[in-house]
């Protein structure tokens, strides 16, 4: 299964420091790690269209990684042999009806010309440009495993 959490680190970089706060003034970037079904596949599409970057890659015969970077973040990317997809499991279920981490997310200066640009590369949309009551604009693209990715900007 993939299931991801890069939308708490929005949360940790925009909340005001708490009394106690264990990451406040503690964080230097974000990690998250992805089960995925074709290591290859996935570290093309990371690297292309969101334009990480390959720091790392091996494997044994349980396990193929590769390590990303960029945009202040890092990601694992994993293949484990003995993995199944949400989708072999239960065909009729996305990744945010199953409990657990759905999503990432990236805060941008640009949301608009972000969105012109997915649109153009065709990416597979999940959500078109919503306006929150809370004055949050935000769309979401997936990956091509379906993992949800939640783009908040002006």
């Amino acid at each position: 299964m993939s299931f991801v959490a890069l939308a708490i680190s929005l949360l940790i970089q925009n909340a005001p420091p708490q009394e106690n706060d264990l990451l406040s003034n503690n964080t230097q970037g974000t990690f998250f790690a992805l089960s995925v079904q074709n290591i290859e596949n996935m570290k093309d599409w990371y690297i292309q269209e969101l334009g990480f970057e390959l720091v790392s890659q091996g494997g044994n015969e349980q396990r193929k990684g590769a390590i990303l970077k960029g945009h202040h973040v890092t990601i694992e990317l994993a293949e484990f042999e003995s993995a199944v997809s949400l989708n072999s499991l239960a065909p009729s279920l996305e990744s945010h009806e199953v409990h657990g981490y759905f999503k990432i997310g990236f805060s941008v200066k640009d949301l608009d010309a972000l969105f012109k640009e997915v649109q153009s590369r065709k990416l597979t949309h999940f959500f078109g440009i919503v306006n929150a009551s809370d004055g949050t604009r935000t769309f979401a693209i997936k990956d091509p495993e379906g993992n949800i990715i939640q783009f908040f900007g002006p």
